[in-house]
């Protein structure tokens, strides 16, 4: 539906990650790595031009979710179908580079920045305060994780990031859909 809806195509890379009762990761590291995904495609808007000088990717996300015993990280942009081969390249690199180099990356506290920053823009919401009230208590994460987001995300420590990365997101899934 999507391709035949929609003239740009779709590149999407991801992985899965652990779950919130995951014994071997603290809890919300997902969220970490995604918003530093979040910052680097911001870096590969501005930086991947077509020959005009104008931005080849139109939207791009990345995105994160864990429950009670798995979770995903993925990352996904569009673009116009004659980039489709360079973007899928650079959006699989970028996933590499990001997460693999993230526990040594000067990113880091950006990262836990606008981890901390999304968290909080999500809240203002009603219905994902209400989301979230009712997973706490139906999964008995309001007992299991009794510290702030905040206080999580700041007590990931880079060796965490990167046995995240060597034992989760080394071998990503590309999904490309083309309007063809």
């Amino acid at each position: 539906v999507y391709s035949s809806l929609n003239p740009l195509s779709l590149v999407a890379c991801g992985s899965i990650a652990p779950g919130l009762n995951s014994t071997n990761f603290p809890p919300y590291l997902h969220h970490l790595a995604r918003a530093a995904l979040a910052l680097a495609l911001d870096d590969l808007h501005r930086t991947l031009l077509d020959p005009d000088g104008l931005p080849i990717l139109k939207y791009y996300a990345a995105n994160a979710w864990a429950g009670y015993d798995v979770g995903w990280l993925y990352a996904w942009i569009a673009v116009p179908p004659q980039f489709t081969s360079d973007a899928s390249r650079r959006l699989q690199a970028l996933f590499h580079s990001t997460l693999r180099d993230l526990a040594n990356s000067p990113a880091l506290p950006a990262a836990r920045a606008r981890a901390i920053f999304d968290a909080q823009l999500a809240l203002h919401s009603r219905n994902t305060l209400f989301d979230l009230i009712i997973q706490n208590y139906l999964f008995g994460y309001d007992k299991r994780l009794p510290l702030s987001y905040q206080t999580y995300l700041t007590n990931i420590s880079p060796p965490q990031l990167s046995t995240f990365y060597s034992l989760y997101a080394r071998f990503p899934v590309t999904i490309i859909v083309t309007p063809q």
